[in-house]
C-alpha cells in the first residue's frame, strides 16, 4: 500500500469515528432533555395535586425528606 492510500484510509478512519462520537453525544444530549422534561412534567403534574383540597392533605403528611425531591 503506499503512503498516499495509507493515509486517505486513515483519514477516512479518523473521520469516522469523530461522525460516530457527534452522533453518540448528540444522542446523549437528546437523552438528557428528555429526562429533564418529563422531570418537569412530574413536577408540574404534582404541583397541581398539591393545589387541590385532597392533593393538599395527602402531601401534608410528607416528610421533609420527601418534599425535597420536588
Amino acid at each position: 500500500m503506499h503512503l498516499e492510500e495509507q493515509r486517505r484510509v486513515q483519514y477516512e478512519a479518523e473521520m469516522a469515528r469523530l461522525e460516530r462520537e457527534a452522533e453518540e453525544r448528540e444522542r446523549q444530549r437528546r437523552m438528557e432533555e428528555h429526562r429533564e422534561i418529563q422531570k418537569k412534567v412530574a413536577k408540574e403534574r404534582l404541583e397541581q395535586l398539591k393545589s387541590t383540597s385532597i392533593g393538599a392533605k395527602a402531601f401534608a403528611d410528607l416528610s421533609e425528606d420527601v418534599r425535597h425531591l420536588t
